[in-house]
């Protein structure tokens, strides 16, 4: 799982005992005794999961699964454009990729263009401020964003004669 998610934990029983209390250990130092309980865990590492169980007729039970949870960390999306600020004239911008620890790129220009390269190179051609975000994830599904404005200015161009004839 990626760090913050949600472990769901079921729990299924081949016994005809009725059990009367369970007892989750989630190998973080938290515990819970409900039936089918919920944990996020708070750091990166792998994770035994054990449980003790208690039937109607005093009978103690117990199971540990040994690593069941792996817990992994975000990639670190980063990127610098090269200009922020452009005309509609020389709007190609290129977008230099700095995140760490990914596979997987996708860029949103918000514009309905996508990119998945690592470090496109990208032109706008209507002037407008254009939410660009990179999203990247790792190999384990794992995926963070960052967006940047970038601003594309009107051009405009006066047509200004250097000679004329007075008539």
């Amino acid at each position: 799982i990626c760090l913050g998610e949600i472990v769901d934990v079921l729990y299924v029983s081949k016994s005809n005992e009725d059990v009367e209390s369970w007892n989750y250990s989630f190998g973080d130092g938290s515990f819970s005794n409900d039936k089918n309980p919920s944990h996020t865990y708070k750091y990166v590492n792998s994770f035994d999961i054990s449980l003790e169980v208690l039937s109607s007729k005093g009978c103690r039970n117990d199971t540990i699964m040994l690593d069941i949870v792996e817990v992994h960390d975000f990639p670190f999306a980063d990127f610098q454009p090269s200009k922020l600020f452009a005309s509609e004239l020389s709007s190609e911008i290129i977008f230099y990729n700095n995140s760490e620890g990914a596979v997987y790129y996708e860029w949103d220009f918000d514009n309905g263009e996508y990119s998945f390269e690592k470090s496109p190179v990208f032109r706008f051609y209507e002037p407008h401020s254009y939410d660009v975000s990179l999203t990247v994830i790792n190999d384990f599904g794992c995926s963070s964003s960052m967006i940047k404005t970038i601003q594309i200015n009107p051009e405009y161009t006066f047509f200004i004669p250097d000679a004329f004839t007075p008539d």
